[in-house]
């Protein structure tokens, strides 16, 4: 005689197993978060930092069929904002993209617009440029003086928000770097309102080198 055992089917997880199996999803969601933005905030870093090596390769491109002069208003047409000297370096086929002078890290402070990358025509305008610039240098400019940046609030005054307390530098001899704002305690307070600036190189305003220059004037995104 054969003993027929019934075997009880379960039909799936129980509300309680559900409501655990998703709050240890969330917790890992929750721990994995941080790391990776701070992985892909360092990688837009690194191709801001890249495109910023581009503009200064085309700058000294754009000086050696200009007699040593970088882009200004005897240069072009155009050349009195920062945008008109770099669309120069459009025009003269130094740089194919116009996408090289956009990050959209610099969305947070209204310097470029949104989130998206600027048209392709050829010409920038207000909020498709994130670089700052030093107009009425040449080749024979002091090596140490900054020439291209980001992160700016104003004139020789930087934000922390962009990249998380420094901002991006170019000097003539071809440094590019990220360097660190003066400023005193966290970059974002926990109300998420950041600081302003300046940054200094031997205790001396980066910017200071170029008050002594005749013609030479910072030219800041969208000014």
């Amino acid at each position: 005689m054969k003993i027929k055992y019934k075997t009880r089917l379960r039909k799936g997880f129980s509300l309680v197993e559900l409501l655990v199996v998703i709050a240890i999803i969330a917790g890992l969601a929750a721990m994995s978060y941080g790391p990776i933005m701070k992985q892909v905030k360092a990688a837009a870093k690194t191709t801001a930092l890249n495109n910023a090596k581009q503009i200064h390769v085309a700058l000294f491109s754009f000086a050696s069929d200009n007699n040593g002069i970088f882009p200004n208003e005897n240069t072009g047409e155009d050349g009195s904002t920062a945008e008109e000297c770099f669309t120069q370096l459009l025009e003269a086929g130094k740089i194919d993209e116009e996408v090289t002078f956009w990050n959209k890290e610099n969305s947070v402070l209204g310097v470029v617009s949104g989130t998206a990358p600027p048209e392709e025509d050829g010409e920038l305008v207000s909020g498709e440029n994130a670089w700052g610039y030093v107009v009425g240098l040449n080749t024979s400019s002091r090596t140490n003086i900054p020439i291209i940046f980001d992160s700016v609030s104003g004139v020789g005054s930087f934000d922390t928000a962009v990249w998380e307390g420094q901002a991006i530098v170019v000097k003539i001899n071809g440094s590019a770097q990220a360097m660190k704002i003066t400023y005193d305690g966290p970059a974002i307070d926990s109300s998420g309102e950041s600081q302003q600036g300046p940054i200094e190189e031997n205790d001396k305003d980066i910017f200071e080198r170029v008050e002594n220059i005749d013609d030479a004037d910072v030219l800041v995104p969208g000014g």
